[in-house]
């Protein structure tokens, strides 16, 4: 696309050629096809030329390996993903050995790192990896995770009970909101909201919003939590 206004489409054909008509001017794309790796290009469009551009796909990255709780047993139905998730969705869950194979896209260009998390909410367990290219099989142990807390209250301290809100973690690699097996959690009777099973982090940030109340976010360092639990100041809507 030029700009954010201004896009284009097609699909390659039988010869893997791409063939689109466009504004002169400065062009960055992308190629996507499920089971490969985004390729990504830019260019530079001239009056009257046909330009031609040239983009290297490769494969989808695999990795397989076991889930096991924190006594080295298989652990079955832990949910396994890839983080960040920008076209990386595709969540799985071990099965009854406590085994997985996932599927995942390294995009070209940039720093960004990424990791490969197993999380069992209900458990409060979690365990994150980083990942590269390289890595094929992981095997990963589970460990109790990380609790955000923090109480909801409106500007005269009433809890409000019909928040809703996602966490997340960052890291050097940069921010994730959300994981594996991730539902936005709500507040209660009394407006305490809380985030269980979060993976070990430098810092973690909550962002929370309710219907008639506006939104907030929050950070706090992991350096400030308690026996794996971090309670973060009250959030005023």
């Amino acid at each position: 696309s030029q700009t954010a206004q201004t896009q284009a489409s097609a699909v390659s054909g039988a010869d893997g050629v791409t063939r689109m008509r466009l504004l002169p001017g400065e062009w960055g794309f992308s190629s996507f096809k499920d089971g490969w790796n985004q390729a990504q290009g830019s260019i530079t469009v001239a009056t009257g030329e046909t330009n031609r551009e040239q983009l290297e796909m490769s494969p989808a990255l695999k990795i397989t390996g076991t889930v096991r709780d924190p006594a080295g047993a298989p652990v079955a139905g832990v949910s396994v993903a890839v983080n960040p998730n920008f076209g990386n969705n595709t969540e799985n869950k071990t099965d009854a050995k406590g085994r997985y194979e996932i599927t995942w896209q390294m995009f070209n260009g940039g720093n960004q790192s990424f990791s490969l998390t197993a999380r069992s909410v209900e458990r409060n367990l979690v365990a994150s990896h980083e990942i590269d290219e390289s890595t094929t099989n992981l095997d990963l142990k589970l460990q109790t995770g990380m609790t955000l807390s923090a109480k909801v209250t409106d500007a005269k301290g009433k809890p409000v009970t019909n928040a809703g809100g996602n966490a997340g973690v960052i890291n050097s690699g940069g921010m994730t909101i959300g994981g594996p097996g991730h539902q936005p959690a709500k507040s209660d009777a009394q407006g305490r909201i809380e985030f269980t099973a979060m993976p070990p982090a430098d810092t973690y940030t909550i962002q929370i919003s309710a219907k008639g109340y506006g939104s907030a976010s929050r950070q706090m360092s992991a350096s400030e939590a308690q026996s794996n639990r971090l309670e973060f100041p009250a959030i005023v809507l």
